[in-house]
């Protein structure tokens, strides 16, 4: 499926770490309001795709809007009913938190999701099991100063370690932080799947990798959209489902700033090594 204003996004990814198929629906950046993509459509797309599991990366709701919180949680829950979901935050996510005004709506959407079965990564990690396979899934959470625009500071490699801990090599590892940001570090620390957002497809994109600009107002920033890989990890970077006001005198939440980029909604198939690896877009 693909329009101009949606579009599933399909990835193989081979791996000696697991001996049969495993599909992975990756959920970024929805922020949920009127003007965004349904609850109903994404479950009729979840149910289309059948996937394993669903990596949820963050800012599913948006935090300047309580109806947009009451939306996600409507949605994630049917969806943990369904599937089993993690879900790392986002900045969204953190700002609700951190809020004297929406911490405590924050937490009783955390309190329903995990009665759902939803699973909350937020500097931690879980063990996800399938047909003899373990695969480690970990969520990185960042502290709000690290979303400062227009000059976000530096994330050194020995911090993202003792906030994470050490990556294990007995089995699949997949990282899902939010932001792209600091890519170099997530490549070094040597997950075998990275999974970020954040940067909405840049705004106006000009191709799968490439687009104008990042919420921190940082132009063609790296790692932007779309496959990377580095070593032996791959980061993608989704461009996100819905989208929101960011920049400067805009201040309305869910101005649809998108050109030449499509919603997206992205699905993985890791596979075992030996199979011919592809790419696909639908």
């Amino acid at each position: 499926m693909h329009n101009n204003d949606f579009r599933i996004r399909r990835y193989r990814i081979p791996t000696a770490k697991l001996d049969h198929e495993v599909r992975i629906c990756f959920l970024t950046d929805w922020h949920a309001s009127k003007k965004s993509l349904t609850g109903s459509f994404l479950i009729n797309i979840l149910r289309q795709e059948n996937p394993d599991l669903i990596l949820v990366g963050g800012d599913m709701a948006t935090a300047a809007s309580f109806e947009s919180l009451k939306t996600a949680d409507r949605f994630m829950r049917e969806a943990g009913r369904r599937w089993q979901v993690y879900y790392a935050r986002g900045n969204h996510e953190t700002r609700l938190y951190q809020s004297d005004l929406s911490h405590k709506r924050y937490m009783e959407y955390i309190h329903r999701l995990k009665k759902a079965g939803v699973c909350f990564l937020d500097n931690t990690h879980e063990t996800f099991e399938t047909g003899g396979n373990k695969i480690e899934i970990y969520g990185f959470s960042l502290p709000m100063g690290y979303y400062r625009k227009p000059f976000p500071p530096s994330l050194s490699y020995a911090r993202f370690e003792r906030t994470v801990g050490k990556v294990p090599d007995d089995r699949l590892c997949i990282l899902l932080a939010h932001t792209p940001l600091y890519a170099e570090q997530y490549f070094a620390w040597g997950a075998d799947l990275i999974l970020c957002g954040h940067y909405h497809g840049g705004v106006v994109r000009f191709d799968e990798h490439h687009g104008a600009v990042s919420p921190q107002l940082v132009l063609f920033p790296r790692y932007c959209c779309g496959e990377f890989k580095k070593g032996g990890s791959t980061l993608i970077t989704g461009a996100g489902l819905g989208e929101h006001g960011f920049l400067p005198g805009f201040p309305h939440p869910h101005l649809p700033l998108r050109y030449n980029n499509p919603r997206e909604f992205v699905t993985i198939d890791l596979i075992p090594s030996g199979e011919q690896e592809t790419l696909n877009g639908a």
